[in-house]
């Protein structure tokens, strides 16, 4: 990920152009520079992403962030004064920019609007992180601010091999065996993280004007290859004294699995309910899924390693 030196202030609007870039495990061709995304050699696409309008019928949100329109084929967000999306079919995105900073519009191409893409596709996504731990691949799962990109980023310092972030992609083998795909190789980090893992900001750009968060480029150390899932963790930060892990059985196993799905609720409007259930209820069946719990307000982040290093070593015998 480059920084602000040299980077494009204005969208690139030439429609003959387009670059072509693989993660989430398909191929993209896109006329907008996704500034990140590993490179492909050009040829077939699963999924392009061109500029253009909204659909008739969409109007302006005025000063919010709306949704318009959620289908099992179309997905329309339009995010106030930084673009328009609209997603159909599950392999093409059509982006009508309304400012011209590429930062703020693939700050939610490449998350919110990913995400949509990849259910219209039939894929299990759960908002997380993934890493690869001596052979094993990891999703740490959790609600915004639990600190699952934080333990990532903390375990790829320690040598481990980074996978994604914020989006998981899990798709499923003719056994049924989930595998994690590749994201792309940045993960998002909150100033209070970047302090806590000692990480100079001198080189990083802020993901948006408004927010506290940070790009911060993986440049060594990226698995570049879908991963079968050994494990997921949720965390969650409570008032408590000691950092503890708990086996999920059940439904409760489901239950996670379930509530940690990225932008689930919107499953429901698109009528991809029953099958979304019917995709956890497998995944759950496949793997152990375990709940971190960690103090909240209290920095415990080598406790937070140290427990789950133990947890994880016994279940990789």
């Amino acid at each position: 990920m480059e920084g602000n030196g040299g980077m494009e202030q204005t969208l690139k609007t030439n429609a003959n152009s387009r670059y072509m870039y693989s993660a989430f495990g398909v191929n993209i061709a896109s006329e907008l520079v996704l500034t990140g995304l590993p490179p492909a050699a050009a040829g077939l696409c699963d999924v392009e992403i061109v500029y253009g309008s909204m659909p008739e019928g969409i109007t302006s949100p005025g000063g919010e962030n709306v949704c318009s329109k959620v289908t099992r084929k179309e997905f329309v967000y339009q995010v106030a004064g930084v673009a328009g999306f609209y997603v159909t079919n599950g392999n093409k995105i059509v982006v009508q920019p309304e400012c011209s900073d590429e930062n703020e519009v693939r700050l939610y191409l490449l998350g919110l609007v990913m995400g949509a893409l990849l259910f219209q596709r039939g894929v299990l996504v759960i908002h997380g992180n993934a890493v690869l731990v001596n052979g094993g691949c990891v999703i740490f799962a959790g609600v915004s601010g639990a600190g699952k990109s934080t333990m990532t980023a903390a375990l790829h310092k320690r040598g481990h091999y980074f996978l994604a972030d914020d989006v998981v992609a899990i798709t499923f083998d003719k056994q049924g065996k989930p595998w994690v795909q590749p994201g792309f190789p940045q993960q998002k980090l909150w100033s209070d993280s970047i302090a806590l893992l000692d990480i100079d900001t001198a080189k990083l750009r802020r993901m948006s004007k408004s927010w506290d968060k940070y790009a911060v480029p993986v440049a060594a150390r990226v698995c570049e290859k879908p991963q079968p899932l050994s494990a997921i963790y949720e965390i969650t930060a409570v008032a408590c004294a000691e950092v503890t892990i708990t086996p999920l059985y059940g439904s409760e196993k489901i239950t996670s699995i379930i509530s940690n799905t990225y932008y689930y609720l919107w499953l429901d409007q698109a009528g991809l309910k029953v099958p979304h259930f019917i995709t956890c209820v497998a995944l759950a069946k496949c793997l152990p899924v375990f709940r971190i719990t960690r103090p909240l307000n209290i920095p415990v982040l080598d406790k937070q390693i140290q427990v789950w290093e133990e947890s994880f070593s016994n279940l990789m015998v």
